[in-house]
């Protein structure tokens, strides 16, 4: 039992350790958990920029924390969700619900989103990553963002529950179109 608290290995995994001084538990009890609750069950498998995770849900889809407290579904599976970085670089700029009246309305609205975003890019390491991803970077987004915005009402929704430091519970809010 005491090498889980002065080995730098649980099992065959090895893990960081970060001294931090002496603590002291008054009532002799250690509980640590995660303070966030997931309505669907899947594991983090990637991080952008802004702290947000990129989850892979039980169900093959793909779902999205980010750091400022929204979820939800960003697509139905990893080709779309692939798709979606590729074709809409900063997908948070096609949110507007206003714009998903029709196909030429998406289409018109998807291309200025991307070469607004393209002017902020390596345009040669987007196509690098296009190409290594068999996925063409200048095809037409309406199919694209159709299948975004489909996938962030798939039911159950995705959301998740922030257990505050007081016991209060502090609700994600809907990531897209909302």
């Amino acid at each position: 039992m005491d090498a889980y608290f002065t080995e730098n290995k649980i099992g065959k995994a090895t893990v960081d350790v970060l001294e931090i001084g002496d603590v002291s538990f008054h009532t002799g009890i250690i509980f640590a958990c995660d303070p966030f609750t997931f309505s669907l069950p899947g594991m983090a498998f990637a991080r952008d920029g802004s702290g947000g995770e990129y989850h892979l849900l039980d169900d093959g889809s793909i779902g999205y924390y980010s750091s400022e407290g929204e979820a939800g579904r960003l697509a139905e599976n990893m080709d779309d969700f692939f798709s979606l970085l590729v074709s809409c670089i900063c997908w948070k700029d096609c949110c507007d619900a206003n714009q998903y009246v029709d196909s030429k309305t998406l289409e018109e609205y998807g291309q200025k989103q991307r070469s607004v975003n393209l002017e902020d890019i390596d345009v040669d390491s987007l196509r690098q990553i296009s190409d290594a991803f068999g996925i063409t970077a200048d095809k037409e987004l309406a199919p694209i963002l159709e299948r975004f915005r489909k996938a962030t009402q798939q039911q159950p929704l995705y959301q998740c529950v922030f257990h505050e430091d007081d016991g209060s519970l502090t609700e994600s809010y809907g990531l897209m179109f909302e």
